[in-house]
């Protein structure tokens, strides 16, 4: 997306971008995303909808109460929050193209992925579900 980052803007590591096929490797690429962070950190595991958020309750549980600085959440859900590191776990199953309200659709889902985005105080990890 095109934004303007202001010249005071702090620098960070870059944003780490990742591909998962299905639930299970979804689930598999965040348990390797969380054990390389430290335990202190905050991490917000966000995503674009209620049904993927179930799916990471279940999956992530276990992970979740070990870490306690842990939390999964939809993008909306997240706004005011922030974390030490954000894993933003993005559906690319919802293809817009064809509906009859596919622009609103877009610009609905690219805000909430601003919103997630934005959440992340030092690292970014954007994972696409296939």
């Amino acid at each position: 997306y095109k934004v303007e980052i202001p010249e005071n803007a702090r620098g960070g590591p870059l944003v780490q971008n990742f591909v998962a096929g299905g639930t299970i490797g979804l689930i598999a690429t965040i348990q390797e995303i969380i054990s390389s962070l430290h335990k202190e950190e905050s991490v917000g595991v966000l995503c674009d909808n209620l049904h993927i958020k179930r799916v990471l309750d279940l999956g992530l549980e276990s992970v979740t109460k070990e870490r306690g600085t842990m939390r999964i959440m939809t993008k909306i859900e997240s706004q005011g929050t922030e974390f030490n590191s954000v894993i933003s776990v993005n559906d690319k199953s919802n293809n817009f193209k064809g509906s009859k309200f596919e622009t609103i659709l877009r610009v609905t889902q690219r805000n909430a992925d601003y919103i997630g985005y934005t959440r992340a105080v030092e690292k970014l990890f954007v994972i696409e579900l296939d």
